[in-house]
């Protein structure tokens, strides 16, 4: 197998930080939320040309997603770059993640028309939501973003919603998912907040939530959550995601990070050593050799969870979120480690009858894996499934068939 190389490998995905500064002031929010910096369409060009430099002509689907702070707070930007990036391939899709507070009848049809789809954040019923997703005077978002949602589904009939799985929304987890679908949504994920403290009884509560979600999911066959439906989809991993490699991070001043997550990094208040740990190059120059770690990561961490029996479902945990923890990507966090190991315990008891319908992703659009057949090994090679992103993006047009790829 020919060797992967950081200065050659192609990209398939990345995210453009179009702005540092936000509408919100979330209490878990990860950029750290100190910085006002905003992307110029001038750089933000440059950042598109350098994406289009580094792809492989032969894939036929790229993805190009905003991110932010809040993306939307720089809605022009995004527009031109999206307008931008269509002159340079029709084989382009865009995407990224929004509060969804800046949504309206204009932005939802403009993406709509554009091949555009954002995944939007809310953290459940009212009590949790305004608890962490607030504005910077304190005031709660929930009433705001909760008018919102029959508009965007009325445009994104299949849109996502993610929710931000923290210790105090656990004991609700059950309940603001009955609600999401109540209100129409069929597809929802959680990210635990990691940072908070996850101990012994937050985990046996979760257990609990996780159980009687996957036997809701077991009875409506129409609704995914992607955390509980990832065991029992067939697919087994030697990279948790595909950051560094088919996937990277663009920052406002043109560095690039290998995901979303590490740009905060680069924040200009750290010192040197911080701001360029995890920086794997940048626009001028292109990538630099700290991206190789990314590319040669499976024989490096499997000495280390090789023999976990949930290593191939996990493949060692997020990148992003162990260097915050730990300062390494290979960094071991035992509350990270249980919760993988329970996720795959309730989630393998999840039914997969879409699986039959051969016109589901196997990883639910929302993984940044790089899909190709030497790095993802699928249990169950006669399920037929197809997947419409290559394992790579979190939005999208639904099953459009000339980006489906037969598995």
């Amino acid at each position: 197998m020919e060797e992967k190389r950081y200065d050659t490998y192609p990209i398939k995905s990345c995210t453009i930080d179009v702005t540092e500064a936000c509408n919100l002031a979330c209490t878990y929010c990860f950029t750290w939320g100190n910085t006002n910096r905003v992307l110029d369409l001038k750089l933000g060009k440059e950042i598109v040309d350098f994406f289009f430099d580094h792809v492989d002509p032969k894939d036929n689907h790229y993805e190009l997603s905003f991110w932010g702070g809040e993306p939307l707070l720089q809605y022009r930007l995004v527009k031109l770059l999206i307008l931008y990036a269509e002159r340079k391939s029709k084989k382009v899709v865009f995407g990224g993640t929004t509060n969804g507070l800046l949504l309206d009848k204009e932005k939802l049809e403009f993406f709509r028309d554009h091949k555009g789809k954002f995944m939007i954040s809310i953290d459940g019923v009212k009590e949790v939501h305004d608890k962490y997703r607030v504005y910077k005077d304190g005031r709660g978002s929930w009433d705001d973003l909760k008018r919102r949602i029959p508009a965007v589904l009325n445009v994104w009939p299949d849109a996502r919603f993610r929710m931000s799985l923290s210790t105090g929304l656990v004991p609700y987890l059950f309940e603001s998912v009955k609600w999401l679908y109540s209100e129409g949504v069929r597809w929802i994920a959680f990210s635990p907040v990691f940072e908070e403290d996850w101990r012994e009884e937050n985990l046996k509560l979760l257990e609990e939530q996780l159980i009687l979600l996957a036997d809701f999911m077991n009875k409506h066959q129409d609704f995914s959550c992607k955390h509980l439906s990832d065991p029992g989809s067939g697919i087994w991993q030697d990279y948790p995601c595909g950051a560094g490699r088919s996937y990277v991070g663009f920052s406002v001043d043109g560095k690039i990070y290998p995901c979303h997550r590490f740009n905060k990094y680069g924040n200009a208040k750290k010192n040197k050593e911080v701001r360029e740990k995890w920086c794997i190059g940048d626009i001028w120059t292109g990538f630099n050799e700290k991206r190789q770690v990314f590319l040669d990561y499976p024989k490096l961490r499997k000495e280390q969870c090789g023999e976990c029996s949930v290593y191939k479902f996990c493949a060692g945990g997020c990148y992003a979120v162990l260097a915050d923890l730990t300062g390494s990507i290979f960094g071991l966090q035992n509350g990270f480690c249980e919760y993988e190991k329970l996720l795959f315990k309730i989630g393998n008891t999840v039914k997969h009858t879409k699986q039959k319908s051969k016109k589901s992703c196997v990883c639910f659009n929302m993984c940044y894996m790089e899909g190709s057949e030497e790095e993802i090994f699928y249990r169950d090679k006669s399920s037929g499934e197809s997947c419409i992103c290559f394992n790579t993006r979190y939005g999208g047009p639904k099953d459009p068939p000339n980006t489906r790829r037969l598995i």
